[in-house]
């Protein structure tokens, strides 16, 4: 079996999207995520009352007047093989 044919990476997106994001900040410190974590392991999957959980976060950008979000979002959409629906 030659494994190159299959990827385990989403291809990733063009290099000519302009880079219009100067930095990410996200709504969860290191810590903070770490003991959202923590506190979803031990009594909701070492249980067994769940055994996957989504801890979601945001992150927000300061991005150029010039940025289109809808470009943008496409540019992902296409750089995915694993599309969510």
């Amino acid at each position: 079996m030659n494994l190159q044919h299959y990827p385990v990476a989403p291809k990733p997106l063009r290099t000519d999207l302009p880079a219009t994001v100067a930095a990410w900040h996200s709504n969860f410190s290191r810590e903070r995520y770490n003991a959202s974590v923590r506190r979803v392991i031990d009594p909701l999957i070492l249980v067994g009352d769940f055994f996957m959980v989504n801890i979601g976060q945001c992150f927000n950008a300061q991005v150029s007047n010039s940025f289109d979000p809808i470009a943008f979002c496409g540019q992902l959409y296409k750089g995915h093989d694993r599309v969510f629906r």
